[in-house]
């Protein structure tokens, strides 16, 4: 699968992609593009969009992306739940 997030890459937008390599997708690959062009590239080329405005997979409440991506696909790890900031509601 092909993963989409914003350019100009902090914390979250490198546990990410490693969250979703190590336990999700171990051939993904990710586009990093401006933050204006995510709709747009997501549309054309398929990508699931992560770590941006106004995605699934992005900041809800005092949710990080980090968080959102665990609750979505399932992850219970302890060590990545460990990750995951403390606020995060039980799973």
């Amino acid at each position: 699968m092909k993963w989409i997030t914003r350019s100009h890459v902090h914390v979250d937008r490198v546990a990410c992609p490693w969250l979703i390599t190590r336990f999700i997708d171990n051939e993904a690959e990710f586009l990093f593009v401006p933050k204006n062009q995510i709709d747009q590239v997501a549309q054309e080329t398929g990508t699931i969009p992560f770590d941006a405005p106004d995605v699934e997979l992005g900041h809800h409440e005092d949710r990080c992306s980090f968080e959102s991506i665990l609750l979505k696909y399932d992850l219970r790890d302890a060590g990545l739940l460990r990750l995951a900031k403390s606020s995060m509601p039980p799973m």
